[in-house]
């Protein structure tokens, strides 16, 4: 049903996405996509082995359900959650905007005259629920669960095609050097896939919220360095909080590093990496925290990073549930110092935010204390004064210096002058490429691009790094094909 001698196909790994759209079809009747993975985290096929259930839709099943007898495309959706989840919470119809369904549109949606118009087309949709957990821990394995299959169902079904792979998701906090497991699992399925005979490129968001109070810098002597960590009240999720050490780039914490987390009620947990020999401190009852000492570990792979031992703070959700722990909100005050004469310097990065448009309330975004700062760092940024930078805030998912990742940050065009825009992230020295790769996203008087809304004749604006990495995506296609 798709020209296959176009030679690409576009797949993307995202959440809620309106595949039935008008603008992802041929026909008024036939769809462009191969086939779909709608992935799920609760129900499980065997309950002997606990083999997580799924749906996978092929193109044919598509056609029917545009063609067939349903109401509308909404009554479709909502018939699918019902069979997909046990939550009543997800057994509804979809938003009437959704970030999949307008990404999938910007990178690959039809537009007359445009090869991306054409292409076939695959995707994941990853589980609501790890969407909804903001840490961006409960996706990783979905990621790269749907990357392993889209590399697997492209080779199987257009053999000698180029897939191109947009994933516009990530997370704040990680060592961002390559360490992290879920971009070294996608190198190596990017890897083994080229030793088969097929390219795939992952294109991914760079990140944004430089100015968001997530990430702070301080440096730690024999006297305590203090800071405010502030908690906001209705979080039905934990804060978490992970801490490096910074030695041109993030390293490993050394010991003698002492961590006090006092609570609003004055409440005190008191960790030290001396004394605890890598165990959990669990003080929940008391506080309403814990600490995570975890180990760093050296990998036979030389290609590898080593993954670095850091300190994970998790404070329980401020919402009280029957039987579960519960926090305080407000300001926490985080207290360290260490006892050897050299100082050290650390990096606090605060993992969650609040949760994406379109999904019941999972968290709310906590946040250092800082006042704000002066104009002066580049491209006219409102910047925060130390200890709270805007610097190496890109997502910590994607970092790899590989020829076949593509992390791209967004831009402002103003009249000819081309500049990062205010909402994109920006890396540090030690977390990788200052800016990424670009795309013009914003303009004078403009924000953001036009986008596919859920339902077909719908639509919606989309703009961050996560419609950047849209538009590279088809930018990307295009390339390719011309080449080809």
């Amino acid at each position: 049903k798709v020209a296959a001698a176009k030679g690409v196909v576009g797949a993307v790994i995202d959440t809620n996405i309106g595949f039935l759209h008008e603008r992802f079809r041929t026909t008024q009747t036939q769809t462009r996509f191969s086939a779909l993975w709608l992935q799920t985290k609760t129900k499980t096929a065997d309950l002997q082995t606990g083999t997580l259930c799924n749906t996978q839709i092929a193109g044919s099943e598509i056609d029917r359900l545009i063609s067939g007898s349903f109401v509308n495309e909404n009554e479709i959706y909502g018939v699918l959650n019902e069979d997909l989840f046990e939550d009543p919470t997800y057994q509804r119809p979809l938003p009437r905007s959704t970030h999949g369904t307008a990404v999938m549109d910007v990178a690959f949606g039809a537009d007359e005259g445009e090869a991306a118009a054409h292409i076939p087309l695959l995707a994941v949709q990853i589980p609501p629920q790890a969407a909804q957990d903001t840490t961006g821990t409960t996706s990783e394995s979905f990621i790269v669960e749907g990357v392993r299959w889209l590399c697997a169902r492209a080779r199987q079904t257009f053999p000698g095609h180029e897939l191109v792979i947009n994933i516009s998701l990530g997370v704040l906090a990680g060592q961002k050097d390559g360490g992290r497991f879920i971009e070294e699992q996608i190198r190596r399925e990017i890897e083994t896939a080229e030793t088969l005979g097929q390219t795939v490129h992952a294109v991914f968001a760079f990140g944004n919220g430089p100015n968001s109070r997530q990430m702070a810098q301080i440096t730690c002597g024999a006297e305590p360095s203090s800071l405010g960590w502030v908690i906001q009240a209705d979080n039905v999720s934990p804060s978490i909080l992970e801490i490096y050490a910074k030695n041109g780039t993030l390293a490993s914490l050394p010991a003698a590093l002492v961590l006090e987390l006092i609570n609003p009620n004055g409440a005190a947990l008191i960790y030290n990496t001396d004394e605890s020999g890598g165990f959990l401190l669990d003080d929940s009852d008391k506080t309403g925290a814990r600490v995570y000492d975890t180990p760093g570990r050296a990998f036979s792979d030389p290609t590898r990073p080593e993954y670095h031992r850091h300190l994970c703070v998790l404070v329980s959700p401020t919402v009280q549930e029957v039987g579960m722990p519960f926090a305080s909100a407000g300001t926490w005050t985080l207290r360290l110092h260490q006892n050897q004469d050299r100082p050290l310097d650390l990096v606090l990065q605060i993992q969650n935010g609040d949760t994406a448009p379109g999904f019941p309330a999972g968290g709310r975004q906590s946040f250092f204390e800082g006042p704000l700062g002066p104009n002066s760092f580049p491209a006219g940024d409102i910047s925060v004064e130390a200890p709270l930078p805007h610097k190496g805030k890109d997502s910590a998912h994607f970092t790899t210096n590989h020829p076949r990742y593509h992390a791209i940050a967004a831009s402002q065009s103003r009249f000819g002058d081309v500049a990062p825009s205010a909402y994109s992230a920006i890396g540090a020295t030690w977390s990788g490429d200052p800016y990424g790769a670009s795309m013009a996203m914003d303009h004078p008087y403009t924000m953001g691009v036009t986008a596919a809304g859920t339902i077909s004749g719908t639509q919606t604006q989309i703009s961050g790094t996560s419609a950047a990495a849209a538009l590279f995506s088809r930018g990307l296609v295009e390339q390719l094909i011309a080449t080809r």
